[in-house]
């Protein structure tokens, strides 16, 4: 009963603060209760953490001897909280689900003016009345959180207390759903993956490509491989679309060869081109250090080029950057790290027009902003054609977000047709082949906008393929075109090896969405779920 009674007493005494520490979790929990998560098992976790986390910050701030370190210590130790529980409600908000270590680890390689462009788009009225209520508190500090005393029978329950809390945290890897936890650890893989890309020799010109064997030809090859980013083949209307988002492309509609199920293996930029790049597929993941596109375009004897509208740089160098800085040629158009405006994708034109100028085989990659979050962002004014309420909106919530993809779309069309019409100028042997990283889901399955793929939907996976030839190419080169074949993008180096005449030691035929040979195979993605069994429609 004494020790009941002074269990009592130790909470009564300390209310104020303990009040505080304890309001960001309730906050949470009235968040996503109101959302409808509350009785999930991830979100359960996440909440438990939560109150463990503010029970042990509290219990190491009451243990601190009065003074600025104990006073400091209540500040950091509710800062700490608040970040936690406004980070983790923002994103069950959003995305109705649990920030996850893969979300963290591409969070580090975006670049400054992404990380502001996600947070224009995304940070809703909701994040902002979170962090009103999250900071309120803050006001009644003086008041309830007046100096103490902690004795030595108080202080040894509290030790006791913490002690317990602390063994539970880690016996039941409460810690594991830590957001500063999730994210040092991410962190560290992070780094641990840097290294291993810098052991491949992605940025090596050669690499540890085989020998390649190349159909000779006595006229110029101009291939280029144009790669668009975020861009759903359910928006243009190329692929069926009510709005005329694709008016360029459906005017050379014949010249083109429209693939229609053809899907990315993930919904973010960065694991999805480290496989559409190299040999790197579901079945063995480690093949990143067997080549990549760049290097065996350079074995084959291609002047390499690659023209880029996308940042260089995250946090660190990316993979992709490093995998382009094999090519012969770089062209990095969008290097002012802190200018918020955007560079609209027409920069590539011009940079593409004087490449195309010099009279040798080449192999040159485009690699565009395309209709990257921050839609609004990624076209010119000029380009604002969809204002009035799109057809797959029922009300008039998310008119805008809708409007502002689909002109990105429409721009992205203008952009396409633009190089198509460059490299068709050449009279050479050329073809361009377009797709997109991944897909968006713009208010189409989701009730928002986003591409995460702990939630993916089949709009995040399908992206547009889609093959132009020159006369001269469509002659030569006889194409197995069948537009409905199954086709995942982690195949794409056998497909561009055969596209342009390229064989080598371990060249699969059936791999190749272009071959007569080819094969389908299952299309795993996240979690090692079925795409066709998962979004069979």
């Amino acid at each position: 009963m004494q020790k009941i009674n002074m269990f009592r007493n130790l909470v009564m005494k300390y209310w104020g603060s303990l009040f505080l520490f304890f309001f960001p979790t309730f906050i949470f929990f009235l968040s996503v209760f109101f959302l409808g998560e509350a009785d999930t098992y991830k979100l359960r976790l996440s909440l438990i953490e939560t109150a463990f986390f503010s029970g042990i910050i509290y219990l190491f701030y009451i243990l601190i001897p009065k003074g600025k370190i104990r006073s400091l210590t209540f500040y950091f130790g509710y800062l700490l909280i608040l970040i936690a529980v406004f980070i983790q409600a923002s994103y069950y908000n959003l995305f109705a689900d649990r920030l996850s270590a893969s979300t963290i680890f591409i969070l580090i390689e975006t670049n400054t003016t992404e990380t502001i462009e996600f947070l224009g788009a995304y940070l809703n009225f909701f994040s902002f009345i979170l962090l009103v209520c999250l900071l309120t508190p803050l006001i009644l500090i003086k008041f309830i959180n007046k100096p103490f005393n902690i004795y030595l029978p108080e202080k040894a329950l509290s030790i006791v207390l913490l002690l317990i809390l602390l063994f539970v945290y880690q016996y039941k890897s409460l810690a594991n759903h830590n957001l500063y936890n999730i994210a040092f650890n991410s962190y560290q893989d992070y780094l641990e993956e840097t290294e291993l890309y810098d052991e491949f020799g992605l940025d090596d010109p050669i690499g540890e490509i085989p020998e390649v064997i190349v159909k000779t030809r006595e006229e110029r090859k101009v291939f280029v491989m144009l790669i668009g980013e975020s861009t759903t083949r359910h928006r243009m209307s190329l692929y069926g679309y009510e709005r005329q988002t694709n008016p360029k492309l459906e005017k050379i509609k014949e010249e083109l060869l429209v693939y229609r199920n053809v899907i990315s293996p993930h919904t973010h930029t960065i694991p999805s081109l480290s496989k559409l790049m190299s040999f790197k597929h579901y079945e063995e993941e480690g093949r990143l250090d067997e080549g990549t596109i760049i290097q065996l375009m350079n074995k084959a004897g291609l002047e390499t080029h690659w023209i880029s509208n996308q940042k260089p740089i995250g946090l660190h160098e990316t993979l992709i950057t490093k995998m382009a800085n094999a090519s012969h040629n770089l062209h990095f158009l969008n290097v002012k790290n802190y200018n918020i405006e955007s560079i609209h994708d027409e920069v590539v034109l011009e940079p593409l027009k004087k490449v195309l100028q010099e009279n040798e085989d080449q192999f040159i990659v485009i690699h565009l902003l395309g209709t990257h979050a921050g839609y609004a962002n990624r076209y010119p004014p000029s380009f604002e054609f969809f204002t009035d309420i799109p057809p797959i909106l029922n009300d008039s919530a998310g008119v805008n977000v809708v409007n502002s993809y689909d002109n990105a779309i429409r721009y992205n069309d203008f952009i396409v047709s633009e190089i198509i019409s460059e490299v068709k100028e050449q009279d050479a042997y050329s073809y361009v082949l377009y797709f997109s990283d991944h897909g968006e889901d713009v208010y189409q399955v989701h009730d928002g906008a986003s591409h995460t793929e702990t939630k993916g939907t089949y709009p995040m996976y399908d992206v547009p393929f889609i093959l132009w030839q020159s006369d001269s190419f469509r002659e030569n080169f006889n194409i197995n075109f069948e537009p409905d074949r199954p086709y995942m993008l982690d195949d794409l180096i056998f497909s561009i090896s055969d596209l342009s005449g390229l064989k080598f030691k371990g060249f699969q035929f059936k791999r190749s969405i272009f071959n007569e040979n080819f094969k389908e195979r299952d299309r795993i993605i996240y979690n090692k779920k079925n795409y066709d069994s998962i979004f069979s429609r």
